[in-house]
C-alpha cells in the first residue's frame, strides 16, 4: 500500500496497473481493465502533439493497454488523420501547437464529429487552470495537466471508452430489432430517407425490395412461435450474407 512499492512496481515497463486489494472494488477494476486489454486493439487514439517526447510517452502509455496508437504534431495533420483513419474514437490534444492550438482542433473536430462518436482530452503544462473550461467549453470530454500521473491518464482514458461503447449498446438496442438483429422500423425510415437523397442528389439509380415468407402463420400454428421466431433469425442471417449491412 506504500506509494514507494506502488512506484517500483509501476516503473517495470510490462505491468500496465497496479490495484491495491483495498475492497471489492478493486476487483471489479480489475475486471474492467482486463476486459479493455482484450478490446481496445479496435480503437485507435490519435495523439496530437508539437512534443516528439510528449508524443512518444502518451504513445508508449496507450500501447500498454493495447491501443491503436496514431500520432500527429499539430492540429492541421490531425484533421488528416482522422479522415485517413475512420476507427479512431478519442484525441488526445495538446494546448500550445504552432499552426493550429488545441482548442481550435478541439472545436474543428466538433464541427464534424459529435461526442456519441468520438471522445476528446485535451492535456496542458500550463499552471492556469482556465485552459480546462476552455477545453470542455469548446467540445472536450476531459482534461489532463501535464505532468499526469499515469493512473490517472488511464482512468480517464477508460472512462471515456467506456461511455462511447455505452453509447454505442444504447444506439444499437434502440435502432435494432432484439429477434434478428437486423435494422427496425425506425432505423430503416432513417437509413433509407439519407440514402434516397444522397442517390438523387448522385443521380444514382435505386430500388426497393420487400420480402415475404410464405406460409408463416402455418409455420407458427403448427409449430409454435418459437420455430417461427428460428425461421425469422436464420432467414435474418442469410440477409446478412447475401446483402450485407444491416
Amino acid at each position: 500500500m506504500d506509494d514507494v512499492t506502488r512506484q517500483k512496481i509501476l516503473d517495470q515497463i510490462p505491468v500496465i496497473d497496479y490495484i491495491p486489494k483495498e475492497n471489492s472494488q478493486a476487483f471489479l477494476y480489475l475486471k474492467r481493465v482486463l476486459h479493455w486489454q482484450q478490446t481496445n486493439s479496435k480503437n485507435a487514439v490519435l495523439v496530437v502533439d508539437d512534443s516528439s517526447a510528449a508524443r512518444s510517452h502518451i504513445s508508449a502509455l496507450l500501447k500498454r493497454r493495447n491501443f491503436t496508437v496514431v500520432t500527429a504534431n499539430n492540429g492541421v495533420i490531425a484533421l488528416e488523420k482522422l479522415k485517413e483513419h475512420k476507427n479512431i474514437k478519442m484525441v488526445i490534444t495538446d494546448l500550445e501547437m504552432p499552426e493550429m492550438n488545441g482548442i481550435t482542433l478541439t472545436n474543428e473536430i466538433r464541427k464534424k464529429y459529435t461526442r456519441e462518436q468520438l471522445a476528446i482530452i485535451g492535456i496542458s503544462g500550463a499552471t492556469s487552470g482556465i485552459h480546462s473550461a476552455r477545453f470542455i467549453k469548446n467540445g472536450a470530454d476531459d482534461f489532463l495537466r501535464k505532468p499526469f500521473c499515469p493512473e490517472e491518464f488511464y482512468c480517464r482514458i477508460t472512462q471515456n471508452i467506456e461511455s462511447l461503447n455505452n453509447i454505442a449498446k444504447i444506439q444499437h438496442a434502440a435502432n435494432t430489432d432484439y429477434l434478428t438483429d437486423l435494422s427496425n422500423r425506425r432505423a430503416f425510415i432513417h437509413n433509407a430517407n439519407h440514402r434516397i437523397a444522397e442517390y438523387v442528389k448522385r443521380k444514382v439509380s435505386y430500388c426497393l425490395a420487400v420480402l415475404d415468407v410464405d406460409y408463416f402463420k402455418k409455420v407458427n400454428d403448427n409449430y409454435g412461435h418459437d420455430a417461427g421466431d428460428q425461421i425469422l433469425k436464420v432467414l435474418a442471417l442469410y440477409m446478412r450474407k447475401h446483402f450485407g449491412g444491416d
